[in-house]
């Protein structure tokens, strides 16, 4: 016949140290961190008319889904980097 264990509480503190590794992790790839449209006028200091004339160049790394305008964190920063002067 199996026992229960007397003490029924989960053991909660091995669950919160493997979410806080894996919340970690995602912050530190770029890759999962999108900009929109205005994310990138407030970065460039321009309206949102010019951010959307921006991402729509061919030499800008936007991804579009629907109708949105998306670009990553890291293809944003080598973007402007290479454009920096």
């Amino acid at each position: 016949m199996l026992q229960m264990p007397q003490n029924n509480e989960y053991n909660n503190d091995i669950y919160e140290v493997e979410q806080d590794e894996i919340i970690a992790d995602v912050n530190t790839r770029n890759d999962l961190i999108f900009y929109s449209v205005k994310d990138v006028a407030r970065m460039l200091s321009v309206s949102i008319p010019t951010a959307r004339e921006i991402m729509y160049r061919a030499d800008f790394p936007c991804i579009k889904i629907n109708k949105l305008l998306r670009v990553s964190k890291s293809a944003f920063e080598q973007w402007a980097m290479e454009k920096r002067m």
